[in-house]
């Protein structure tokens, strides 16, 4: 049965695992978003998940961006959709990587609303991680958790805030009560995140909107899953589970 008489019909592919991940969804996606999408989608997690696949014998890491992402120069469009937490030093750097290959991403686009991991979130997570007891939930140190932690207490800052420096900075003083044990310098966050903030500007677009305008052309979408549905916060085996709902309902 060939792909096209597979997907006849089908607008909206999904690569998902039903474990805990680790079972081979780069692969699929891969295949999916060189042979068949319009638009490749990533909804949810951050750089504590992602994907391995081999070009032209080459092994790529992604971590945040799609593997959707090798088809730009074709006219695919590559999704980080409004549920991911972004750390803006990671995503940077993997766009660094494609500029060294050659690969485009000008068809890149990125949530005004997905959050951004800070650097205190990164520091109480490695600082959590290091005292946990045998036993405890282990942690990558990479700041998901209580990124997502201050999304769900709605104190969290979004990629669209970067641009507002008054009103990051208001966020950022108000929420040092909630790290008492990290001495915040906002201003100095904010001048670190400026550069690496002007670097993805111009892919920044309301996604959700994006979703709707694809699905009304008929453009033909894979949702590229992140880590499994045994570690989805809501679908999960609580309270050994990440952070995001990585289910096909995430």
């Amino acid at each position: 049965m060939g792909l096209d008489h597979l997907l006849k019909d089908v607008q909206t592919v999904a690569v998902i695992c039903n474990q805990w991940g680790d079972t081979g969804k780069g692969k699929f996606s891969d295949y999916f978003a060189s042979q068949w999408a319009d638009v490749t989608a990533r909804g949810t997690g951050g750089n504590n998940a992602g994907h391995t696949v081999v070009v032209n014998g080459k092994e790529k890491i992604f971590h945040l961006i799609p593997t959707g992402i090798l088809n730009d120069s074709n006219g695919q469009f590559t999704v980080l959709g409004n549920g991911m937490v972004i750390d803006l030093l990671v995503l940077s750097h993997e766009l660094d990587e494609l500029d060294s290959e050659g690969i485009t991403y000008n068809n890149l686009l990125i949530s005004k609303d997905a959050s951004v991991i800070m650097p205190y979130h990164i520091n109480r997570d490695r600082a959590k991680d290091q005292s946990q007891k045998k036993g405890g939930i282990g942690s990558t140190g990479r700041g998901i958790g209580p990124c997502y932690t201050d999304k769900v207490a709605r104190r969290g800052i979004v990629i669209e805030e970067l641009f507002d420096r008054d009103k990051l900075s208001r966020k950022i003083n108000k929420i040092k009560e909630v790290y008492p044990e990290q001495n915040i310098d906002s201003d100095e966050i904010i001048d670190s995140l400026n550069p690496l903030a002007e670097k993805i500007k111009p892919f920044v677009r309301d996604t959700v909107s994006e979703m709707h305008r694809f699905m009304r052309g008929g453009k033909k979408i894979l949702l590229e899953g992140a880590q499994g549905l045994l570690l989805s916060i809501e679908h999960g085996t609580y309270p050994y589970v990440t952070s995001s709902d990585c289910s096909l309902n995430g």
